[in-house]
């Protein structure tokens, strides 16, 4: 990638991201992705946390939350790299259920996003990943195969808890994921709260708590950020 920008790649769910000033902001209602820096650094407000993310380390967001990054002091000499892939809620359920329990990190309850030195068999294969983009020919195969591998990774790495406790079925974060899904899918006629308790088997109370817990915000906030989001596409 050699010109500034977010693109896109030839991989379903890969973007690369160049960065050359620090003129405004990214701002998005993201879904849960996993971030890797090449090179640079970035703050990020994602939901109502802040984080620092430098080189080499990865920023994991396992819920849908507002987001905004700013990129810390870029050249065109020395411009801001990142890529970063959408997590794909299928793979880590399937995933979680076929492991075994020495396999699974600690249950990290009330936690969506982490950020942590990327290891080094992620990285290996996420510049695999990045890899196929020059040999087109291969990504159908291939980049399936590689994606599932890194969900597998960030599973058993040190952010693998935060995954595990919002992927588990039948779990209070997963819970939580379900009624953010739920929120997106209504924005038109947002669904009224005792409504979405219901839908995902929580009281409104312990929906409150588990929310705000788990995203920094109250439910009703998550609805306005997300129409906002939606309007200014």
């Amino acid at each position: 990638m050699k010109k500034p920008g977010i693109r896109a790649s030839a991989i379903n769910g890969l973007t690369l991201v160049r960065r050359e000033s620090a003129d405004s902001a990214d701002r998005c209602f993201e879904k849960p992705l996993a971030s890797v820096i090449i090179q640079g650094g970035k703050h990020s407000i994602v939901g109502s946390q802040k984080y620092h993310v430098r080189a080499n380390q990865c920023l994991v967001s396992g819920v849908d939350m507002p987001s905004a990054s700013f990129i810390i002091d870029p050249t065109p000499e020395k411009p801001f790299l990142s890529l970063f892939f959408y997590l794909d809620r299928q793979i880590l359920g399937d995933l979680i259920m076929e492991m075994t329990p020495e396999e699974r990190p600690s249950f990290m309850e009330g936690q969506g996003v982490s950020v942590a030195d990327a290891e080094p068999d992620f990285l290996e294969a996420v510049l695999r990943l990045a890899e196929l983009l020059d040999k087109p020919g291969q990504i159908a195969i291939r980049a399936p195969i590689v994606m599932r591998e890194l969900h597998y990774l960030l599973l058993i790495g040190p952010q693998g808890g935060v995954l595990q406790g919002l992927y588990t079925r039948g779990s209070r974060n997963n819970q939580i994921v379900q009624a953010i899904a739920l929120m997106k899918q209504n924005i038109a006629t947002p669904l009224r709260m005792d409504a979405l308790a219901r839908r995902v088997s929580m009281s409104i109370s312990s929906l409150h708590r588990h929310f705000k817990s788990v995203t920094g915000f109250s439910p009703c906030s998550i609805t306005s950020s997300c129409g906002s989001m939606r309007r200014n596409a």
